[in-house]
């Protein structure tokens, strides 16, 4: 809810550059293998971003110059388009650690602190210009119930563990059990 919709940007005055030519232009790209290619708004501009593996490549779709990473008033120029609370600061994240609220998203990416409204941080990928996750005090409160109801109290995602797996075998020995001294216990009433 504190997101506002971006600006459309319309491509019919872009004069983009095929794909090929930025192999022509950049000749390292020609050893790469490429996961996604996409093309995207990054403030004002159209941009090619290719991901690969273990890297992110960012080029200008009109120009084929490749670009830099956002900087930090570009990151905070994002999120003051995207919504109308007020800029606070910005600090670059280039690695998440287990519980991190910002988990599973575009990285190096740029935390972007509000001001007002439940302590909201925005995620900005410091590479496509997205903005990849909103992170408030509910997010926060509903982050760690759900931590308790999966029982993955440190990375918070995975429910699939042998604790979990433990209580689930306990649930299911109590529940038999009972069946067991519910069906004796009634046989032996009936016999007496």
């Amino acid at each position: 809810h504190l997101l506002q919709d971006s600006a459309t940007f319309r491509l019919n005055h872009v004069k983009m550059v095929p794909p090929s030519s930025l192999v022509r232009d950049h000749p390292e790209l020609s050893q790469v293998n490429a996961d996604q290619v996409r093309i995207m708004q990054r403030l004002n501009q159209v941009i090619y971003v290719i991901k690969t593996k273990e890297d992110w490549f960012v080029f200008d779709a009109e120009t084929s110059d490749k670009l830099p990473p956002l900087s930090e008033h570009q990151a905070k120029t994002v999120a003051a388009n995207r919504t109308s609370l007020p800029v606070l600061s910005a600090t670059l994240i280039e690695a998440v650690g287990a519980g991190s609220e910002y988990r599973g998203g575009e990285l190096p990416a740029w935390r972007v602190e509000m001001e007002g409204a439940d302590g909201a941080r925005l995620y900005v990928g410091a590479n496509s210009g997205k903005v990849t996750a909103v992170r408030t005090s509910y997010w926060r409160i509903y982050d760690f119930l759900w931590s308790m109801h999966i029982m993955d109290y440190i990375d918070r995602e995975d429910f699939n563990h042998i604790l979990l797996q433990a209580f689930a075998l306990l649930g299911l020995v109590t529940i038999i059990s009972g069946i067991v001294l519910f069906v004796s216990s009634t046989r032996w009433g009936a016999l007496s």
